[in-house]
Formats: structure tokens, sequence, C-alpha cells
């Protein structure tokens, strides 16, 4: 959803605060780890492999279930 847009746009922006948890990268990752799954599978979606595989995997598994449900159908 729209809504998302902007939250998406920072993520992308600051992937290595995520992956390197900074303080940003932290906040960041919680609001994303916070939505539903099927709007978070829309941001997952478009990483590189390199950085999907990287974050997916620091994922609860309940939102790497629900978000792989959303990307495969």
């Amino acid at each position: 959803p729209m809504i998302y847009k902007e939250l998406f746009a920072r993520a992308y922006q600051n992937l290595e605060a995520i992956k390197q948890e900074t303080p940003e990268g932290i906040a960041l990752w919680k609001e994303l780890v916070a939505l539903h799954t099927a709007d978070s599978a829309e941001f997952f979606s478009e990483l590189s492999s390199r950085d999907l595989q990287a974050l997916f995997a620091r994922l609860p598994l309940l939102n790497q279930v629900g978000i792989f449900s959303h990307v495969s159908e």
C-alpha cells in the first residue's frame, strides 16, 4: 500500500544501517517487522538476493513464513 512507500524508501536508502544494526537501522527494522507480512513482502520482494538473504534470516520465523507465503503466490 501507498502508506508504506515512505517507510520502504527510507529502509532501501538505509539498508547498510539496518544490516549493521545502527540505532537508525534498528528503528527502521522494528517498523518493518511490525508490518503485516503481506505488506512487508512487498519490501522484501524488491531487495537484491544478497540483501534478501542477509535480512530475511533475521526475521522471526512467523514473519518468514508469512512473507514467503505472500511472495510465492
